[in-house]
């Protein structure tokens, strides 16, 4: 099966038949180490709740981003909520496609589908000039584009399995950032991604992101609890797994 027989059906950060999962992830920005909980649970109708907890360091612990999308929905619902707000706050427009503060972390690269739609790039067009591993197997080259903002999005999916490989994101023609991805994890995990790379283009400055533990089942409840209840728990259970081989 190849990418254009799996079109954008094929979540991003999907972790083969787990309806309700979660996973470590590991990165240092500069000197400063980082640590997050990424989950996710997937509903009737394509519906998909994704949330990314930061566990470390001390300052940011407990900051949250949630995603509520609709599969062929362009608006998904995402807030983000920093240990100083009272209140969660809504992120749209434009703002979904920067990072969540302090961070490399991109709204987008949280999402189970790009929005706006993306279609095939046709010859021609730019190819967004990405750098996906020839290592991983040919690719194809899709783009997003939201006039309003005047941001566009340039990725590589892996032909064989569906899996984004590469992003570039750019804002009136100039480069903002891009990722690509370093080492894609085994087929019993939907191949999900064990290590990316992101640039911030304007300094060159990079930071990788290690997956730290496979993606493990937890109760689609635990979604339902309060954010500190939520994050014990995930981290309770990520606790007693190995690191990925």
């Amino acid at each position: 099966m190849v990418a254009s027989d799996i079109g954008w059906a094929r979540a991003s950060l999907s972790a083969g038949p787990l309806p309700s999962f979660a996973f470590r992830i590991e990165a240092s920005l500069g000197d400063r180490p980082m640590t997050y909980l990424f989950a996710r649970r997937s509903g009737a109708g394509g519906r998909m709740v994704s949330r990314l907890v930061v566990l470390t360091p001390h300052n940011l612990r407990s900051t949250l981003v949630e995603i509520v999308e609709q599969h062929g929905d362009e608006s998904p619902g995402v807030t983000v909520k920093l240990p100083t707000m009272n209140a969660p706050r809504a992120v749209s427009g434009r703002h979904l496609f920067t990072c969540l503060p302090l961070t490399d972390v991109g709204y987008l690269d949280l999402m189970a589908w790009m929005h706006p739609a993306s279609v095939p790039v046709v010859p021609g067009d730019r190819d967004g000039r990405l750098s996906a591993s020839p290592a991983l197997g040919p690719t194809e080259v899709r783009r997003s584009a939201d006039p309003d903002s005047g941001y566009e999005v340039f990725e590589h999916v892996h032909r064989a399995t569906g899996v984004t490989v590469a992003r570039r994101v750019l804002c009136r023609g100039v480069e903002t950032r891009s990722w690509e991805v370093l080492d894609l994890g085994p087929e019993v995990h939907g191949h999900l991604p064990a290590r990316i790379r992101a640039v911030r283009s304007e300094s060159g400055l990079f930071t990788e992101f290690v997956r730290t533990t496979h993606p493990r089942p937890i109760p689609a409840a635990w979604f339902d609890r309060d954010i500190d209840y939520f994050m014990r728990a995930v981290d309770a259970e990520l606790s007693e797994r190995a690191r990925p081989t």
